[in-house]
């Protein structure tokens, strides 16, 4: 049975449905935890990001709106997450602290170093959906082919509809080949005469 689309289970969890919010996230809680895994590189870290951003999604989810995808919905909604995570993580110091922070990271560069990280991992994250896709695609085609094969070329069946008048096999070909020549040996084929010589022109 065909899976029902993100956004048919977003409208169903939004009028109370709970097994439509399961269905959601189950769909997306690998893909989720390895975008923040891939975004933090640390497991508990990603771990923590992962649960306040579906605490985000679940406050939010009577605003979404079926005009693009859930998953870009989703996945926007986690990336605002992360950056605003990564700024907190790095606030800047006080001027008592002036030389100790010299030595900490640029809360700038490590958002924009996270930003960048973000787009990478929504690419792989995209690159495997697509990937996904493609042999879900293969294997429909295969599953048709067989089907096809099962219905169309398949002798027996063509002949149970009468299509064909018989089924011979490889090794009975010849045996069939001797007795239809052999039934001709002393078969005649009578010419009509014909009413009227050749017409005079």
């Amino acid at each position: 049975m065909r899976e029902r689309s993100d956004e048919a289970l977003v409208a169903d969890w939004s009028g109370g449905s709970m097994a439509a919010f399961e269905a959601l996230y189950a769909r997306y809680r690998g893909p989720l935890y390895r975008y923040f895994l891939r975004l933090s590189g640390d497991a508990a870290r990603a771990n923590d990001l992962y649960q306040g951003c579906w605490e985000k999604v679940i406050r939010a989810r009577r605003r979404y709106r079926p005009t693009g995808p859930f998953r870009a919905w989703l996945f926007r909604i986690a990336h605002n997450h992360a950056m605003d995570d990564f700024r907190r993580s790095a606030p800047l110091t006080g001027l008592d602290d002036a030389d100790a922070a010299s030595t900490q990271p640029d809360p700038a560069d490590h958002a924009v170093a996270a930003e960048r990280a973000a787009l990478a991992a929504a690419e792989a994250e995209e690159g495997e959906a697509a990937a996904g896709e493609a042999e879900a695609r293969k294997q429909a085609l295969a599953e048709k082919e067989a089907e096809y094969a099962e219905k169309f070329a398949n002798p027996y069946r063509a002949a149970r509809r009468g299509f064909i008048d018989e089924v011979i096999l490889p090794k009975e070909t010849r045996r069939k080949l001797i007795k239809g020549f052999a039934s001709l040996n002393n078969k005649e084929v009578d010419q009509p005469r014909r009413k009227h010589g050749n017409i005079p022109l």
